[in-house]
């Protein structure tokens, strides 16, 4: 049998962060000495990792860039409410982004931890489900031992707050960096023009002083259209198969989104174990 992956979504958002390109050669310096690295790329945790208000084009940091945007930050030591805390704990890489450190503020006791609130977006249908997807990988500590890093979509409908979080993932002890795809379902959850999205540490982590870094590209919003989807009778004796959003089968799958082949029917499905 052969699956195609391009199986109709409509996307409201989508962000690669490859315009953050000049901003992540500029470096620190503002003369690219160091340009920013590629941690994940090059497996490399000794890759140079400037801070986004410290890369600086036509003197507008990278930071400011992204508030232009529509984005903005939330912090659990208080960064937006201390504007003289420079310490901010957003760096940039080749061309994605890292968030938190390890240590502790001394103001509060608290670890520097960052989340980041996406731009307004608009167009989402009344009563649509919506994902939310993002490539991610936690940073390795100098032992060979990733952050225990667990991520999350905060939704926000005025005083509405939801907290989903995202399949855990695990990386083995010295093993190379490695992206990962997280499928978030806001299944059944307010999406609209005035909803806060925000991705961030779990709530169960978010004051930890403990490593909480990891890095972040290819965030999206969108919804599927299962109309594109055949559904004609279902065999109910028909064995089940799944595959990956590559057309690939898979034999035990994990968390995720699968196409699920039962009889002569294919359709989406979001598997949580």
């Amino acid at each position: 049998m052969s699956i195609s992956a391009a199986q109709a979504e409509t996307v409201y958002f989508q962000e690669d962060f490859e315009w953050l390109e000049p901003y992540a050669k500029a470096g620190k310096n503002g003369n690219g000495e160091p340009a920013a690295g590629n941690t994940i790329g090059t497996n490399g945790a000794e890759a140079e990792a400037p801070k986004a208000d410290a890369c600086k084009v036509d003197d507008v940091s990278a930071l400011e860039a992204m508030q232009q945007k529509g984005y903005d930050l939330v912090s659990v030591y208080n960064f937006l409410n201390n504007k003289n805390n420079k310490d901010i704990a957003l760096y940039l890489q080749q061309n994605y982004l890292k968030f938190n450190k390890t240590g502790k503020t001394t103001s509060n006791g608290k670890g520097f931890q960052l989340g980041l609130v996406l731009p307004s977006i608009e167009g989402i249908p009344e009563g649509k489900d919506v994902f939310v997807s993002f490539d991610w990988c936690p940073m390795k500590q100098g032992s060979g031992v990733f952050d225990k890093t667990e991520l999350c979509v905060i939704v926000e409908n005025g005083t509405d707050v939801k907290y989903v979080n995202a399949p855990v993932e695990t990386w083995a002890d010295d093993a190379d960096y490695e992206w990962k795809t997280a499928v978030v379902s806001l299944a059944g959850i307010t999406v609209n023009d005035n909803t806060k999205l925000t991705i961030r540490t779990t709530e169960a982590n978010w004051e930890l002083t403990t490593a909480q870094r990891w890095f972040i590209d290819n965030i999206k919003v969108y919804s599927e259209d299962a109309s594109s989807i055949d559904e004609i009778g279902i065999d109910m004796n028909a064995p089940v198969e799944y595959y990956n959003m590559l057309g690939i089968r898979v034999e035990n799958p994990g968390n995720g989104l699968y196409i699920v082949k039962q009889g002569n029917k294919t359709a989406k499905k979001f598997i949580v174990r």
